[in-house]
């Protein structure tokens, strides 16, 4: 199960992560080939903030937490919840502010709430 815990927080991760940024470089969402009518029910103008945010929060965190996971250190249950939550909450306030449900939110907040389970079910078996 630690296997998959990890290899979950790395797809998540690096998947976030790069995106993230590839959204910074390109606010205007051409290279991932975002629609500039999919901020028009937000705050944003660009996708520059939501990528900022991406890279930050679920990518940071759930990137920490795959480091962790792999080290065995002390903090890796925080980590790991930190990551899931974020994932989780990011692809919910998403649904919420562009009124959609598509596969990819449906694929991430899978992995969040399963990066959330695992690693509840690891507490207890894995020993720090």
């Amino acid at each position: 199960m630690r296997i998959i815990l990890l290899i979950l927080l790395c797809f998540v991760g690096i998947t976030v992560v790069v995106c993230g940024g590839i959204m910074m470089l390109y606010p205007d969402g051409v290279i991932l080939q975002l629609q500039h009518d999919t901020l028009k029910p937000t705050p944003f103008k660009t996708f520059f903030i939501p990528g900022l945010v991406l890279l930050l929060c679920p990518g940071l965190s759930c990137s920490i937490a795959a480091a962790m996971v792999l080290l065995n250190r002390k903090q890796w249950y925080r980590w790991c919840l930190t990551g899931g939550v974020m994932i989780t909450g990011w692809i919910i306030v998403q649904m919420i502010l562009l009124q959609t449900i598509n596969a990819l939110q449906l694929l991430y907040s899978g992995a969040g709430l399963f990066i959330l389970l695992l690693a509840y079910q690891l507490k207890g078996k894995w020993a720090v």
